[in-house]
């Protein structure tokens, strides 16, 4: 009950006329759709960590109201069994250089309109999104923490070691914290260069 038969048309209107591969009906094109604060947050919050992984900028990832061309259908491997599918399937679809497209449309949010738990739904989604997203741009996604975690553990070994010139005995807080974040930035590093090669080797064999 929440979309409108009328807007079926728009939505496979791109498809018909070759100018997109897949075309997402967005909520967030127009102000007429009658989307939930909760869930609006939660979805623009979704969408933006999509939107680091793909090359369009969407305003609405998570739309299951879209059409698809027989190519995308074709070529698409999908894995996800859950929500995070609509996630996965733009990510695919990006990397795999289809042209995607958002076309305006009203949703109805009333009583009986949801099937799903938003907290489960929002969860899972997010998740989804995290692992898709590093599988796609491991050095991004592991890389930057990495070296923000390198930052501040030299910046912590720099004061422990400031600290025993001074004093003449460690400090035991600031030596963990700073043993502590060096080694999560060396694992988030190892962990960036390992998952990027895998991901090589295994686009390069398809």
């Amino acid at each position: 009950g929440q979309h409108r038969v009328e807007d079926i048309q728009k939505v496979i209107e791109p498809i018909k006329n070759n100018v997109a591969d897949l075309v997402i009906g967005s909520r967030f094109l127009d102000k007429k759709s009658n989307v939930p604060n909760y869930r609006k947050i939660g979805i623009k919050v979704i969408t933006q960590l999509t939107n680091a992984s793909i090359r369009k900028k969407l305003t609405d990832s998570q739309s299951g109201f879209r059409a698809y061309n027989k190519n995308v259908i074709s070529k698409l491997n999908i894995s996800d069994m859950g929500m995070g599918i609509s996630t996965e399937i733009l990510i695919k679809a990006s990397s795999l250089d289809f042209k995607i497209v958002e076309v305006p449309i009203v949703v109805n949010y009333g009583e009986n309109t949801s099937t799903h738990n938003p907290v489960s739904h929002g969860t899972s989604v997010f998740f989804s999104t995290l692992k898709y997203t590093s599988i796609e741009h491991p050095l991004r996604f592991y890389g930057i923490p990495s070296l923000i975690f390198f930052v501040i553990g030299i910046s912590f070994t720099y004061i422990s070691v400031e600290y025993y010139t001074e004093i003449g005995s460690i400090n035991p807080n600031t030596t963990i914290i700073a043993a502590a974040t060096i080694l999560i930035a060396v694992l988030l590093l190892v962990t960036a260069v390992l998952l990027y090669s895998l991901v090589s080797v295994v686009r390069e064999n398809k």
